[in-house]
């Protein structure tokens, strides 16, 4: 087992309403790291996070889960992931916020055939409240006839104007684009080069100074701004959206990169927030 420093950890946990496909993007990201040799699947019943035999009956999670998926590969910066896979219905509500306390980022997942559910957005909405970083996963984009832009603008009605696309998906879903370090590219849904711009625009505002040099330069170098994407996840100023589809290893390898390089290690992250009897906050240090 190798041994990682804390800021090279990140612990997150995948919330979201039942079948949008937590436990498919978990068994994914472990498959592309070689965690697993095979891709598990739901229909099978032999997936890494479902391993109940009440699970595999019923096809969905029914208790929180735990993998840990180590990055150390070429491609990638060498990190371990903490990620808990937590159920996605309410009668489970207990559990799910259980969660919470455990980790420093979530990632919502959203079924694109159906948009955002309501515990999804109970969810995100007590991640907010309890500090905690949030990313939106938007899964089974090459499902057809998906509106993912009218998906983007629920988005953005709901959570505001930080959420903002990160990578978009291309070639009718196949794949996606990163619009972080680049503003070239021919996307399925909107602009390149504007969300690109759009996303460095609302990372840069968090810094006087840098904020002065890109009004100055017209420019940025991306690998500058780590410590700013992870002050505007901190402070709840963005919030970015991943394109995937699990199933079929779509955006998986862009999902975990951008899981390793922008969302906070336990060092960076916000203080812990838990609730007295009151009702009152308290934060742990």
């Amino acid at each position: 087992m190798s041994n990682y420093l804390t800021e090279n950890l990140r612990t997150i946990a995948l919330v979201g309403h039942g079948s949008c496909g937590k436990t498919s993007l978990i068994e994914a990201m472990l498959y592309r790291t070689g965690m697993i040799p095979e891709l598990g699947s739901i229909d099978q019943g032999n997936t890494m996070c479902d391993n109940d035999a009440l699970e595999k009956q019923v096809r969905h999670s029914i208790r929180l889960a735990v993998a840990h998926i180590d990055t150390a590969k070429p491609d990638l910066t060498p990190v371990r992931i903490h990620v808990v896979d937590t159920p996605g219905y309410t009668d489970y509500l207990g559990q799910d916020l259980s969660a919470l306390d455990a980790v420093k980022s979530v990632c919502a997942v959203v079924d694109a055939t159906k948009g955002v559910e309501l515990l999804t957005r109970r969810m995100m909405d007590i991640a907010k409240e309890r500090n905690l970083c949030r990313v939106i996963v938007v899964n089974k984009i090459d499902a057809p006839d998906v509106d993912l832009v009218g998906l983007l603008e629920e988005l953005r009605k709901i959570w505001g104007p930080g959420v903002l696309p990160i990578n978009l998906p291309g070639n009718n879903g196949t794949h996606v684009i990163d619009c972080f370090d680049t503003d070239d590219g021919e996307a399925d849904i909107l602009s390149v080069e504007e969300v690109h711009r759009a996303f460095i625009e609302r990372v840069v505002e968090e810094d006087d100074e840098m904020l002065e040099h890109y009004l100055e330069e017209g420019s940025v170098d991306p690998r500058n701004l780590h410590p700013l994407v992870t002050k505007a996840l901190r402070e709840g100023h963005i919030i970015p959206v991943c394109f995937t589809s699990a199933k079929n290893l779509i955006g998986v390898r862009t999902l975990l990169n951008v899981i390793i390089r922008h969302l906070p290690s336990p060092a960076e992250a916000n203080d812990s927030l838990f609730i007295h009897e009151d009702g009152t906050p308290y934060i742990t240090h």
